[in-house]
């Protein structure tokens, strides 16, 4: 995942870099450099368990911690249902919960593919707006572990954030 480079003395031989020896001499510096690159790191996230065939899921499963997660969303909002006051519900959900979260209103696309598509990108939490909605005013926000529960449109950012670090 990271990488060493041994450099030697190559740069301080020629920048004069040196340090005293202690003795009243000076030696010229050693130099390294080290690094971490950011494909390597995703695909070791992905080989080290973001991938769940063992337990039944067919996704990505990113770790959240508490500083956060590499998910490359908190939330998808999902509207079942063609109608204006879903469309317009899952609008303002997806404005609410902000700039990372993802909104899957695509007219050629079944309930069922929206769902998926969520689920393969391994976004953690799923925001269901649809005949819940339509009959209690709540939404309901689907864990990428099973466990879901019901949070009024105003209060749901707050639930993603915490869905989203696996509360």
């Amino acid at each position: 995942m990271g990488h060493v480079f041994e450099l030697g003395t190559r740069y301080a031989d020629a920048m004069g870099l040196t340090v005293d020896d202690g003795d009243g001499g000076s030696v010229t510096v050693e130099m390294g450099s080290y690094g971490i690159g950011v494909s390597r790191l995703l695909q070791t996230i992905v080989m080290q368990g973001a991938w769940q065939r063992d337990s039944g899921l067919d996704s990505l499963h990113w770790p959240a911690t508490d500083w956060g997660s590499v998910a490359p969303y908190r939330a998808a909002v999902v509207p079942i249902g063609d109608d204006d006051v879903v469309r317009e519900a899952a609008t303002g959900v997806h404005d609410a919960i902000g700039a990372d979260c993802l909104l899957f209103d695509d007219d050629g696309q079944s309930v069922g593919e929206r769902f998926a598509e969520s689920e393969l990108l391994g976004i953690p939490a799923k925001v269901v707006v649809g005949n819940h909605y339509r009959e209690t005013g709540d939404v309901e926000i689907e864990h990428r572990n099973g466990e879901s529960r019901s949070v009024a449109p105003e209060r749901v950012a707050d639930a993603v954030e915490r869905f989203a670090a696996g509360d």
